[in-house]
């Protein structure tokens, strides 16, 4: 048992998802004592309020004085194996950031259960709402509760004063108005679905869907109402009656949902040149012997995914899990296509552009060891994998890798960290190496592979600069549209081939200027200048989101002459259509991407030849 000081049998230490640096330790109930382990979710008290802790480590003693205990456990499985609580504990330490915010920053959206202040107007307050006493300023604040109970955050927006929090504890001590602790709603849940079996045969006559429904189970028992809906609108009813019955039983299960879309055809693996085969084999032998981190470069289209795929069946033979880590989304679909053809349903992925409950479900099958290959951007360095042995970094030099808000991180050095951490290789992939990693491998940090030849000996494109100063006199089109580029692209058209064109800005035009004053229209939160997105009709700031409408005048002089000086994607997509009419012309960057699967559809027209030129 233990002593008056530490009165429960175990306790825990807790990260808990506020601002603070240090953890807690909470008591943990007998009933509870089964059920906790390190990366699991608790729910304990924190001052007046609840909020969302994870689990370092279990305790049997502690030096601490009148513990709490621990509310609930949340999670029946840990959110992420025990092995990343040293990780985390380095990331926050070395970023200067708080534990629990590091986990939560790490854990997919939508798990953390915390409270919320609820006011609500009592009937006291209600009269006083009308009362001539009354000041204008609480009046205000009781008017905006008169309809329902509202979240203290969203009483703070309404309410100018600076005063709030006084004013309420003034209204509290009235008893003009109530103050509850309310428990928010979790945002993300397991899916579930129905599923039918066929357990007794029955004895005709049948109805045509009741005969459809039997026939599909006797081809194939055991499946989804969903499914079963689809090739029969009534099955729900049917399938009731055929429960009662005893012919069938209903049952719900675990599903995960489909962040991919489409299915993909397997492929073989290619023969290896020379140079794949010598980097294969330095990096295979290295998984025997642990941490190491391999700069591997080479050049453009020299097979550098092709020596991806085959270490990752190196490590999938050994028993062990691969982590790839690409820059750009865009990007994903396309590695994440290799991938599928290789290795079929043992790739998981994990992006900001799965919803909230499919990165949730693709957590799920990473912490229940379903996927031995996990590709993702940046935030998938923080994937809980147990059996890491490999991990890959392509495009290692892409500044995409660098987390700006919030939590802020370079994934590639955090990569370089977990695989330190895990005794596990590390091959930091590129055409064109960053600085810092050439000098780290000039220095014996890292170690230099190369694959300096194409895959069958291809040539390199040949590579053009056209100097601008030369073509500048022309006019229209042309003068964004240089006249050789205008040239080759027509004579790439009139083959039947493809353009790519690439420009670093997003917009129309990235300099709007006031003719009359010469000022430039500018965010009001950031000290830039803002984007025109004309087919959206509006100014916009790629920093924090400010948005204007297009139809302004001059903040400065009043004139309403401001021209849109400079160019972006939009504005390049709207020359080339005019320059190429009878030409398909898309346009891919964040604006025309936001739409599930948009990106990885343009991709996919690309490749199949329905689209003649891309901007992006």
């Amino acid at each position: 048992m233990g002593s008056p000081l530490t009165p429960y049998e175990n306790y825990v230490d807790v990260a808990v998802t506020l601002p603070v640096h240090q953890t807690y330790t909470y008591g943990i109930l007998d009933q509870m004592s089964e059920r906790v382990s390190p990366g699991c979710r608790v729910l304990v008290p924190f001052g007046k309020r609840r909020v969302t802790g994870y689990v370092q480590a279990l305790l049997k003693t502690t030096t601490q004085s009148e513990v709490k205990a621990v509310i609930d456990i949340l999670d029946d499985i840990p959110l992420f194996p025990a092995t990343m609580i040293p990780f985390f504990q380095w990331i926050a330490d070395y970023y200067l950031h708080p534990i629990g915010l590091v986990i939560k920053a790490a854990l997919p959206a939508g798990l953390n259960l915390s409270d919320y202040k609820e006011i609500s107007l009592t009937e006291k307050g209600r009269k006083a709402l009308t009362h001539p006493d009354t000041s204008e300023t609480m009046r205000n604040i009781l008017k905006n509760l008169d309809a329902k109970p509202v979240k203290y955050s969203q009483l703070k927006k309404n309410v100018t004063s600076s005063q709030a929090e006084k004013i309420l504890t003034t209204l509290e001590r009235q008893r003009w108005v109530e103050i509850k602790r309310r428990l928010s709603v979790r945002a993300t849940r397991v899916k579930t679905e129905r599923f039918v079996r066929l357990v007794n045969a029955e004895k005709g006559p049948f109805t045509k869907p009741r005969k459809k429904i039997i026939e599909a189970l006797t081809i194939k028992n055991d499946q989804s109402l969903a499914r079963l809906k689809a090739l029969v609108p009534t099955a729900t009813k049917i399938v009731r009656k055929m429960a009662a019955a005893g012919t069938v039983t209903i049952d719900y299960r675990k599903v995960y949902r489909d962040p991919f879309g489409e299915t993909v055809r397997p492929d073989k693996p290619p023969s290896l040149t020379p140079d794949q085969q010598q980097v294969v084999k330095a990096v295979t032998q290295q998984l025997k012997k642990g941490f190491a981190t391999y700069l591997l470069a080479g050049v453009t289209g020299s097979g550098k995914t092709e020596v991806y795929l085959t270490l990752v069946q190196r490590v999938i033979q050994r028993g062990g899990q691969t982590l790839v880590l690409v820059p750009e989304i865009a990007l994903i679909s396309q590695v994440e296509r290799r991938f599928r053809a290789r290795f079929g349903e043992q790739v998981a992925v994990l992006h900001s552009n799965l919803s909230t409950g499919e990165r949730f479900d693709q957590w799920r099958r990473i912490i229940e060891n379903q996927t031995p290959v996990i590709i993702g951007a940046r935030s998938a360095v923080f994937a809980p994998i147990k059996r890491l042995q490999l991990i890959i970094v392509d495009e290692e030099h892409d500044s995409a890798f660098k987390q700006e808000t919030g939590l802020r991180y370079q994934a590639r050095d955090l990569a370089i960290v977990r695989a330190k951490l895990c005794q596990s290789p590390v091959v930091l992939g590129s055409a064109t190496p960053s600085v810092q990693s050439i000098y780290n491998a000039e220095q014996g940090k890292y170690q230099p592979l190369l694959l300096s030849r194409r895959v069958n000996r291809q040539t390199l494109p040949e590579v053009e600069i056209v100097d601008l100063r030369k073509t500048g006199a022309a006019k229209g089109p042309l003068k964004v549209i240089s006249p050789p580029l205008h040239q080759a692209m027509a004579e790439s058209l009139q083959r039947g081939e493809q353009v790519l064109l690439f420009l670093n800005r997003r917009g129309f035009a990235g300099n709007p200027i006031c003719v009359a004053c010469g000022k430039p229209v500018h965010c009001r939160n950031c000290d830039i200048t803002l984007t025109l997105h004309q087919a959206q009709r509006a100014y916009k700031c790629h920093y924090c989101g400010f948005t204007r409408s297009s139809a302004i005048s001059c903040d400065a002089c009043g004139a309403d002459t401001i021209r849109a000086l400079g160019m972006g994607t939009e504005k390049i997509e709207t020359i080339v259509r005019k320059l190429f009419p009878k030409a398909r012309i898309t346009r891919m960057d964040r604006d025309t991407t936001k739409v599930k699967h948009a990106a990885k559809n343009i991709l996919k027209a690309l490749k199949e030849g329905d689209i003649d030129s891309l901007v992006g």
